[in-house]
């Protein structure tokens, strides 16, 4: 009797609680607003928090090849980046006023370099450093290895015609190649503890790298294929490939007279005359943020000094290879951005914006006024539509749900339409903005608040 009783008066507790928590965010919320549709003049200010990133280094020392990894990257700096035959890209991460720089990619003919590893030595530092190496290919083989170096992997070429194979082997993805029915072109090897050895820490590294799969999404053995391989052996293969092919190779270019700047941030772009009539959708806590600014722009913590990021979905799913026709910016997010003017307010049937979905969450309406037209495209939505209906039309077995190929098909016929903002003639049937940049605070302009939001 007494538990059923503490557990009412719990219950009544926990309720109380959620009330006063409602009370009170929606007293911060009005406040909010109030400062946004009426500003104080002694407080208005819109500082432009651009800062340029900071680039980093691999500085890792965690791997006998990481050391060769930075040399490598120096060498390509020194001659601005520029070798034949290798091709670098770069990545920048991070928001508002913290930014990072770094390389990303280094591809050569036979050999690839792909850097996303964690290397920072405090682990509660905020400082996002992810310029460590984390995958290395060369012919025949492959290894990708993390922070955790229990997770080592390595992949090991059994194909029949390397040549044929090579492009695949060093630049495509790697996963469930039976499950896929793919050719058979390599296997996969993970750390595994050693027999009767000293009992070692889960994230320590593994002195074997064995053969090992579910039998289902990785090949099998066959015979005398290799079961095992040295782990230290592997990774000093590595090393002495990388600095005997790759680094040679670069060093035995000449440095440059005149280091340029590569890293500059391009110009901006000027933004066609059509597109000053835009809106979107923003949530409470972006809100809050713009309201913060407007309030005492040192509210905001620098890493979120910006109106509005894109956190929206990408058009194409990440894990498929688009190729060449399709640009890459599409498997990326975006912000979507209405067409239309909403400067004197809007009324809700009049407001959709293509294909944006989650509007609970999102129920306050600002005006954009884009200041620069970089990282920002146009697609069309009719596409998408038409070609969903195409595919319904013709299934037959009576599902409601579309399979994975058919969704990606679907959605492969929307990214191709996508084009930069400055190249859209106003072609199409229903246009949707994709920004994929942060949206500054001068950018936007808080319109009113929506009693519902409709769904497209």
């Amino acid at each position: 009797m007494k538990s059923k009783q503490l557990q009412v008066n719990s219950i009544k507790h926990a309720n109380s609680l959620f009330l006063w928590a409602s009370v009170q965010i929606q007293i911060f919320v009005k406040t909010v607003l109030n400062i946004l549709v009426k500003p104080k003049h002694k407080y208005y200010s819109v500082p432009i928090f651009r800062k340029r990133p900071t680039f980093q280094y691999p500085s890792s020392r965690q791997y006998p090849f990481d050391e060769v990894c930075e040399l490598i990257v120096r060498a390509l700096e020194s001659r601005n980046w520029q070798v034949p035959d290798i091709k670098v890209e770069f990545e920048t991460i991070g928001s508002g006023e913290c930014k990072w720089q770094f390389v990303k990619k280094v591809t050569g003919a036979n050999f690839r370099l792909y850097f996303w590893r964690d290397q920072r030595f405090d682990q509660t530092n905020e400082v996002c450093n992810l310029a460590a190496v984390m995958e290395i290919a060369m012919p025949y083989q492959q290894l990708n290895v993390q922070r955790d170096e229990s997770r080592i992997q390595f992949y090991y070429y059994v194909g029949d015609d390397w040549k044929s194979d090579r492009d695949e082997f060093i630049r495509g993805n790697k996963y469930e190649s039976s499950f896929r029915e793919l050719k058979r072109t390599y296997l996969l090897y993970r750390g595994v503890k050693v027999k009767g050895s000293k009992k070692v820490d889960s994230d320590t590294r593994r002195l074997i790298l064995k053969h090992k799969t579910d039998g289902v999404s990785e090949y099998e053995l066959e015979f005398r294929e290799p079961e095992i391989f040295p782990t230290d052996v592997v990774m000093e293969e590595f090393r002495i490939f990388l600095t005997d092919h790759v680094l040679s190779y670069i060093l035995a270019y000449p440095v440059a007279e005149k280091l340029l700047d590569m890293l500059a941030p391009e110009p901006d772009i000027s933004v066609p005359d059509w597109a000053s009539d835009l809106y979107t959708f923003a949530s409470y806590y972006e809100v809050c943020v713009v309201g913060m600014n407007l309030r005492d722009p040192r509210l905001v913590p620098p890493s979120r000094r910006f109106a509005f990021g894109y956190y929206g979905p990408s058009l194409v799913p990440y894990q498929f290879d688009v190729g060449e026709s399709i640009l890459e910016v599409t498997q990326r997010s975006f912000l979507r951005c209405g067409i239309g003017d909403v400067s004197k307010g809007a009324q809700n049937d009049d407001l959709e914006i293509p294909g944006l979905r989650w509007y609970n969450q999102k129920k306050f309406l600002f005006k954009i006024n884009l200041n620069r037209a970089n990282n920002v495209y146009v697609a069309d939505y009719a596409v998408y539509i038409k070609r969903k209906q195409e595919i319904f039309s013709k299934i037959t077995d009576g599902r409601h749900l579309l399979s994975f190929e058919e969704m990606v098909d679907i959605d492969l016929v929307f990214a191709k339409t996508i084009v930069p903002l400055v190249d859209y003639d106003g072609g199409f049937q229903q246009p949707v903005v994709l920004v994929q940049r942060e949206v500054e605070f001068d950018e936007v302009k808080f319109i009113q608040e929506l009693r519902y939001i409709p769904f497209s």
